[in-house]
């Protein structure tokens, strides 16, 4: 209890169950992914470090700059155009991120583009549900489509 320390920082779920069932649908890469990108990314930003508190109320102080608090003075602010642009590719590669199960689920078609749900199922060890959720976002998202009917149809990978 108090506050945490990151060095010696070992993850553990407060909640198995939700804990599984985020990382089931792909909603949760790891155990602890949170808290270490937390970290590098508040030091990249505001070149300071959060701090984790465990007690009855788990509280998250992220200290922040001026810039990003809005209690900067116009000649403080960052300029517009690299912002933007820092936006843009961030939003970009973030597209470009797969959970585990979808990478999975690509891997899958990509050794045998004719692979039935049943068999993703049977290979990765994900539930049926799983399957169907992910194959679902990777649809949205346009990375895969499905050529033919189920019997003797065939995946097709659009983007990787």
């Amino acid at each position: 209890m108090g506050l945490i320390d990151f060095e010696n920082f070992s993850p553990y779920p407060k909640n198995p169950v939700i804990s599984r069932v985020f990382k089931e649908i792909g909603l949760a890469d790891e155990l602890g992914s949170g808290v270490r990108n937390l970290v590098k990314y508040v030091k990249i930003y505001s070149n300071a470090v959060p701090q984790l508190i465990e007690g009855g109320v788990f509280k998250v102080i992220v200290p922040l700059r001026k810039e990003v608090t809005g209690q900067a003075r116009k000649s403080e602010k960052l300029p517009e155009k690299g912002v933007e642009k820092g936006v843009e590719k961030g939003v970009e590669k973030g597209v470009e991120r797969l959970s585990e199960n979808e990478r999975t689920i690509i891997n899958l078609i990509n050794e045998n583009p004719s692979v039935s749900k049943k068999e993703m199922l049977e290979k990765s060890g994900l539930g049926k549900k799983a399957i169907e959720y992910n194959i679902e976002l990777l649809k949205s998202k346009d990375i895969i489509k499905r050529i033919g009917p189920d019997k003797g149809g065939y995946w097709e990978i659009i983007k990787e």
